[in-house]
């Protein structure tokens, strides 16, 4: 299976910050996570075949969300796909 979601660009805290924001958690990007830390969570279940390709043309999108804030420098889209062994 897959999905498509907003997640951080980069690790929590190393970015220009804002995204713990109440904007932020509106908008669906607060309490993103980096693409490494998707690929740790989706291992640690058991996951296997884990893709996680960023988007990098969704930046202009996020843009529009949260004009002005920097937050295109933190948040990407990416697709998700990964399988469960045995399902």
């Amino acid at each position: 299976g897959g999905c498509c979601d907003a997640g951080a660009a980069e690790p929590a805290g190393e970015g220009k910050g804002g995204l713990d924001s109440v904007e932020a958690h509106c908008s669906c990007v607060g309490g993103a996570v980096a693409p490494e830390e998707v690929r740790a969570m989706l291992e640690k279940a058991g996951f296997v075949e884990i893709e996680v390709v960023v988007d990098e043309g969704s930046r202009e999108v996020i843009r529009e969300w949260m004009p002005g804030s920097g937050a295109e420098e933190e948040i990407v889209s990416a697709k998700i796909s990964a399988r469960k062994p045995g399902c």
